[in-house]
């Protein structure tokens, strides 16, 4: 056993300045998982493999499998519309307070700050209902997983409002890490009519997708989940809507006397070229 406080390493490692080191060649034991290639130039560790120069296209989800009006366009199919609309409902019948995160005693200045913000967040953008504000805010969270909130202040740096902004207008911005650049960095570039239009860090836009995923820059949306079902509904309905419209009108009406009786219509169908 190792002493108190020891390090049980094999007998074929040694450490070199403090990394380990393999002391064996894949000759010197039998069927040897070799020697790891070294780093030739070693850098920090991604948190995103991204495709070099991905700040440089400036077209938000750009390279993705589903861009954000294709998500827009499955969302108002009906029964998913029907869907979303009912999950707003829902959560908009929850009511809502604002409260410490301590368990404690509220003092005079926790009561205050809870006022404040209990009347910013009845009116977030100063204009709005809370009700109104919050559904926008999860139209954009259920169908594209990008919900974002800009954070407008007053001459005195006071919090006066919080604007959703659509989530298909900013493009995300990462560093040489691919991790989100911090302030004073821009992390978010808005797009605008295909012009870059402005760019926010992360004090300035609260971005908050629900399902985030490790290889990718945006989230996963309840929408895209589902697009390959979307697609099966689409053509379902489709073929449904053809069976009441171009199934139940005939090609063409051709007049013929009235003195033809049935051999003579078969006699000019058969003649009739195809």
């Amino acid at each position: 056993m190792p002493p108190p406080g020891g390090l049980r390493t094999s007998m074929r490692f040694s450490l070199d300045n403090g990394r380990m080191r393999s002391t064996f060649t894949p000759a010197s034991a039998m069927f040897s998982p070799g020697l790891p290639i070294p780093p030739f130039d070693p850098q920090p560790v991604r948190a995103l493999d991204f495709e070099v120069g991905i700040n440089t296209v400036y077209t938000p989800r750009a390279g993705t499998a589903f861009s954000f009006p294709e998500l827009r366009a499955f969302a108002n199919v009906e029964p998913v519309r029907l869907a979303i609309e009912t999950v707003k409902d829902q959560l908009e019948r929850l009511d809502w307070a604002i409260k410490p995160r301590d368990s404690g005693v509220i003092g005079p200045q926790d009561a205050q700050r809870i006022a404040q913000l209990t009347a910013l967040f009845r009116n977030p953008d100063g204009a709005t209902p809370f009700a109104t504000w919050f559904r926008t805010l999860l139209e954009d969270l259920l169908v594209l997983d990008a919900p974002a909130i800009e954070k407008r202040y007053d001459r005195m740096g006071r919090l006066v409002g919080l604007d959703v902004i659509p989530g298909d207008t900013l493009k995300l911005l990462v560093d040489e890490t691919g991790r989100r650049p911090r302030p004073p960095l821009p992390a978010f570039q808005q797009v605008i009519k295909g012009v870059v239009w402005a760019e926010l860090t992360a004090d300035e836009l609260v971005y908050a997708p629900r399902n985030p995923r490790p290889n990718h820059l945006y989230g996963l949306s309840p929408v895209e989940q589902i697009v390959v079902t979307l697609n099966t509904v689409l053509r379902r309905q489709t073929a449904q809507l053809g069976y009441f419209t171009e199934g139940n009108v005939p090609a063409g009406i051709l007049n013929v006397p009235a003195s033809w009786g049935p051999d003579a219509i078969r006699t000019m169908q058969d003649a009739w070229p195809r």
